[in-house]
Parts: C-alpha cells; structure tokens; sequence
C-alpha cells in the first residue's frame, strides 16, 4: 500500500468532515498536519472539525500548535 500523501489525507478529511463525521475529519486533519505543520488553513479546518465534534477541551492544543498532544489524542485508527 503507497503512503498517503498530503493532498489524499486532505480529500480524506474534507469528505469526512462533508458527511458530518467530524471525529475521523479531525484524525486526518491532525494526520495532514504532520505532513505539514505550516498549513495554516488545516489548523482551522481542525479546528472547526473539534468544535463541531464539542471537543473543545482541545482546542489549547491548536492555539498552540501541538502536533505531538493532538496525535496522542486523536490518533489514527
């Protein structure tokens, strides 16, 4: 199986977040994320994924930019 690329996590997660699913939206959000942290507009598509989800106690974490504490808690699966 090849790896995802950042434009494929970025298709994964924009038709996850289209149906409602906000939880796997996140995932690939966060996943896209560490392909590039700098992506601007991917931190505010998270961002309105986790609000959507009422997971705003995460919301700290992107302020900060923490990759690392949003893999921990929205990992893959």
């Amino acid at each position: 199986m090849r790896s995802l690329r950042q434009a494929d996590v970025l298709q994964l997660d924009v038709l996850q977040a289209n149906v409602g699913n906000y939880d796997a939206s996140a995932r690939y959000y966060v996943r896209a994320l560490s392909l590039n942290p700098q992506a601007v507009n991917v931190w505010g598509y998270l961002r309105t994924s986790l609000a959507c989800s009422g997971k705003v106690e995460l919301m700290p974490a992107i302020d900060e930019e923490d990759l690392q504490h949003l893999q921990m808690e929205l990992p893959m699966e």
